[in-house]
């Protein structure tokens, strides 16, 4: 489990942007595949 946050200037990216950026990263996380970069050597 991981806590993420997200900093940004409201007067400079809207807050619905900033949303969808932690969305993308979310989906991003949930789908990692370990088999594309090595780590299941590694690991298992």
């Amino acid at each position: 489990m991981v806590y993420l946050s997200l900093a940004f200037d409201h007067r400079l990216i809207d807050g619905a942007l900033a949303g969808r950026f932690m969305m993308a990263v979310e989906e991003e996380l949930l789908n990692f595949d370990t088999a594309s970069t090595g780590l299941e050597r590694r690991l298992g």
